[in-house]
C-alpha cells in the first residue's frame, strides 16, 4: 500500500486494509517518537525484523505480534478498552444513569409543579 494513495480520514469510510495501514502508521510514529529503529523494536518485542517492516508497509500482522509491539511501546492501552469491555456492566451502567436522570426529572417536576 503506497503512502501516496488517498485514504479517507473518517475510519467509517475506510476499507479494513486502509484502517490497518493507518493503525500501522500510528504505531510507526510511536516507534519513531521512542527513537527506536525497526530492528530495535523487533529485538525488544521479540519478533522478527521482517514482521515490523511488513506491518509498517501494509498494516498486516498477527494479533499476538501486534500486542508484543504495543507492550514494547507502552501503548497497550490502545486495545485495553476492547479487552476489558463488559457489555453486561455497560448495560447496567447505562440503566443506572437512566434511573438517575428519571429521578432528576421527577425532582424538577415537583419543584416546578
Amino acid at each position: 500500500m503506497s503512502s501516496e494513495r488517498y485514504i479517507p480520514t473518517d475510519i467509517r469510510l475506510q476499507t479494513s486494509e486502509e484502517t490497518a495501514y493507518m493503525f500501522a502508521q500510528r504505531v510507526k510514529k510511536e516507534r519513531i517518537v521512542e527513537e527506536l529503529t525497526q530492528k530495535d523494536l523487533a529485538k525488544k518485542a521479540k519478533i522478527t525484523y521482517s514482521s515490523i517492516v511488513r506491518f509498517e508497509n501494509t498494516g498486516e500482522i498477527s494479533l499476538v505480534r501486534l500486542i508484543k509491539i504495543l507492550r514494547t511501546l507502552k501503548k497497550i492501552n490502545l486495545i485495553e478498552e476492547m479487552i476489558n469491555y463488559d457489555p453486561i456492566k455497560a448495560f447496567d451502567d447505562f440503566k443506572a444513569i437512566e434511573q438517575r436522570e428519571i429521578k432528576i426529572q421527577k425532582r424538577r417536576v415537583r419543584k416546578n409543579g
